[in-house]
């Protein structure tokens, strides 16, 4: 489409843009090594890689994230963004289902032993209740 205007492309233009595109694989390639790395550990040290909850998160994954691409190519921004929370629920599945039940494994915290006592998290509860709404407020007068 042309608006009249001539177009002009610089050297710091194509080069500001090479080096964009740059940074953008290679972060890709870091995640993706560290993706596999993680996942590589996960199954060393508890050799739950492809359990049930694993594949159908893995397949929850790929299939919310063609309806991303799918919601962004119709114009429907609200439901790419449902998908990509779904992707990021999906990813933290995989993850917290293979380091069940730690925690922390290397100070050998479980599940069961960061449990805190009911009267601790009704105390919590009741603080929230109150301060969050003040919290909010400000927000709102602001």
């Amino acid at each position: 489409m042309n608006t009249g205007q001539p177009t002009t492309i610089t050297l710091a233009g194509v080069l500001g843009g090479l080096v964009i595109v740059a940074f953008t694989v290679f972060d890709g390639v870091a995640f993706l090594v560290l993706l596999g790395l993680t996942l590589g550990v996960i199954h060393a040290t508890s050799g739950a890689l492809f359990t049930t909850v694993v594949i159908v998160c893995v397949l929850g994954t790929v299939g919310l994230a063609g309806g991303y691409v799918l919601a962004l190519r119709r114009g429907r921004p609200v439901l790419a963004f449902v998908a990509v929370a779904g992707v990021v629920v999906a990813v933290l599945g995989v993850f917290a289902s293979g380091a069940y039940p730690y925690i922390d494994r290397g100070a050998g915290l479980t599940i069961e032993s960061a449990f805190v006592s009911p009267l601790m998290a009704n105390f919590m509860t009741i603080a929230t209740s109150l301060l969050l709404p003040l919290v909010l407020s400000y927000f709102v007068v602001l």
